[in-house]
């Protein structure tokens, strides 16, 4: 069992679609470093999330991921696997790193074992995750190239709605809206600009 406690405003409300995709996606990648660790098929692993049964659990600020053996009895897999957890948990950010999809693919989180979860597959949001629980991240945030791409899509169904729209540096301005100001946020943490020039403008 590995329970993650989050810190610094970032919350996986229960029962949330961001928990889900974020959760279902951590506990695939645990259970596929696992199991090509051991060297064993990854059917002989499986993987599920829950919120943690505690106060900060009820809040999103607490959740549990948990490994187990599928061969009736347990075999001792995750045991051995999880003998070291935090070298698993980092094989698992770097599976989640090494590839440059979008989402999720073959090459990283996808299999026919797990084709009815590949659309609450999303490896950036888990990495994210992992990085912040690990404490390598203490804010999750967006990185330049992704910001311009997102504003520069947003930029554009504003444009094709009619709106008058003004583009900047990490925000954009609606000024058929007086003037309103549009920043991006991550998924995580949605109260706080994603970068230091989204929380410049925002500020």
């Amino acid at each position: 069992l590995f329970r993650f406690r989050m810190g610094n405003g970032v919350l996986l409300p229960p029962g949330s679609t961001l928990t889900k995709i974020c959760l279902t996606t951590v506990a695939q990648a645990l259970a596929i470093v696992s199991s090509d660790m051991l060297e064993i098929d990854r059917a002989n692993i499986g993987a599920e999330f829950r919120a943690a049964q505690t106060e900060q659990g009820s809040r999103g600020a607490e959740a549990d991921v948990y490994l187990y053996d599928t061969t009736p009895g347990g075999a001792g897999f995750v045991k051995a696997a999880a003998a070291d957890p935090v070298a698993l948990l980092n094989r698992a950010v770097e599976l989640l790193s090494d590839c440059d999809c979008e989402s999720s693919c073959y090459k990283c989180l996808r299999s026919y074992g797990n084709r009815f979860l590949h659309q609450d597959l999303d490896r950036e949001l888990g990495k994210s995750f992992l990085r912040h629980v690990l404490g390598k991240e203490e804010q999750p945030s967006l990185d330049k190239v992704a910001e311009r791409q997102l504003l520069e899509v947003l930029d554009v169904d504003l444009r094709d709605a009619g709106e008058q729209v003004e583009r900047h540096e990490g925000h954009l301005i609606l000024r058929s809206r007086g003037d309103r100001l549009v920043v991006l946020s991550h998924s995580l943490l949605p109260e706080v600009p994603a970068t230091a020039e989204a929380q410049t403008a925002y500020a």
